[in-house]
C-alpha cells in the first residue's frame, strides 16, 4: 500500500453540535449515501432514510449510528455518527476527489 489514508477528524457531540451538523448538511450539502445501524447483530443496511429522519433516531437513540456520505464543492466526506452514553462521537473521514 503506497496511498497514505484518508485524513480523519473526531469530535465528541452534544445534542446542540449535532442539531448544527444537520443543519449544515441539510443546507448544503449533497448527501450521497446514508446507512443507518439498528442493532448490535443486524448488518448496516443499503436502505436510506430522510436526513431528518436520521437526526431524530440518533437524537431518541433508536439506533447505534449512522453514515452519511456527503459532498459539498469540492469537499467529499463520510461521517460515522455513533451513539455513545454521553452523546454522539463523529468520525469523518475525508474522502480524495477520485474516489468513487
Amino acid at each position: 500500500m503506497t496511498e497514505p489514508l484518508p485524513d480523519l477528524e473526531t469530535s465528541e457531540l452534544d445534542e446542540a453540535a449535532l442539531d448544527a451538523l444537520f443543519e449544515d448538511l441539510a443546507s448544503g450539502a449533497e448527501i450521497l449515501e446514508l446507512r443507518v445501524k439498528a442493532a448490535p447483530q443486524t448488518r448496516v443496511g443499503t436502505h436510506t432514510i430522510p436526513l431528518a429522519e436520521a437526526h431524530a433516531r440518533l437524537v431518541a437513540r433508536t439506533v447505534l449510528g449512522i453514515q452519511v456520505r456527503w459532498v459539498r464543492g469540492d469537499d467529499a466526506c463520510m461521517d460515522t455518527l455513533l451513539v455513545t452514553p454521553t452523546g454522539v462521537r463523529l468520525v469523518r473521514m475525508h474522502i480524495p476527489p477520485d474516489a468513487p
